[in-house]
């Protein structure tokens, strides 16, 4: 009766979401591991809005991970699909490399 009642995920709907946080966090990871590399009046005027941008970002990855874990909830997926764990790893990521932008800030 219960698998009845679930709607599977289709395949391209699980590529999209897992996809898209990918994307989002390799280049949050580029934008907070520069913070790291450059050095004089770049380090300057990156650190004029790394602590703005970051938050944005972490704010946009972790509501973009609700969405996906909401998706998941309606397609009666579990604790252990793969969307559900791939938005809570790129949520912690996203918060790890927030810390890291206002750590080199």
């Amino acid at each position: 009766m219960i698998d009845r009642l679930r709607r599977p995920i289709s395949p391209l709907l699980q590529f999209a979401l897992l996809l898209s946080p990918v994307v989002m966090t390799c280049f949050y990871f580029v934008y907070a591991v520069l913070g790291l590399v450059i050095d004089g009046a770049d380090k300057v005027r990156w650190d004029e809005e790394a602590r703005q941008v970051g938050l944005g970002v972490m704010m946009l990855m972790l509501g973009y991970c609700g969405i996906c874990l909401f998706v998941v909830w309606l397609k009666r997926g579990g604790l252990q699909h793969p969307v559900t764990v791939s938005s809570l790893v790129h949520g912690i990521i996203a918060i790890c490399l927030t810390a890291l932008v206002f750590a080199n800030s």
